[in-house]
């Protein structure tokens, strides 16, 4: 909820009181962050950049929620997938 004084988000006014939400998928489908094959299941690009593109890749993350709604079994998932997406590049990380 935007609040008192309204908010300039991207050149478009928002009034106070405003209910703002995301569409999950436009965020992580977002080719600036990961890339022209963003839309594809592609475990590589992960290992194929620099730490600090990774770095973005990670805070784009809405997967699990933030703050006070965080999914509680996020570590458990990422640790997981860690080990789906290990075993999908063959057991390499390089």
């Amino acid at each position: 909820v935007i609040g008192p004084g309204g908010l300039d988000l991207c050149g478009r006014w928002i009034h106070a009181g405003t209910t703002v939400g995301c569409f999950l998928q436009t965020s992580h489908l977002n080719k600036d962050v990961y890339g022209t094959h963003a839309r594809e299941f592609r475990p590589k690009r992960w290992v194929e950049v620099s730490e600090e593109h990774v770095k973005s890749m990670e805070r784009e993350e809405l997967w699990f929620g933030s703050g006070k709604h965080v999914c509680l079994g996020q570590h458990v998932a990422r640790m997981k997938a860690r080990g789906i997406n290990l075993h999908a590049l063959g057991g390499r990380l390089s």
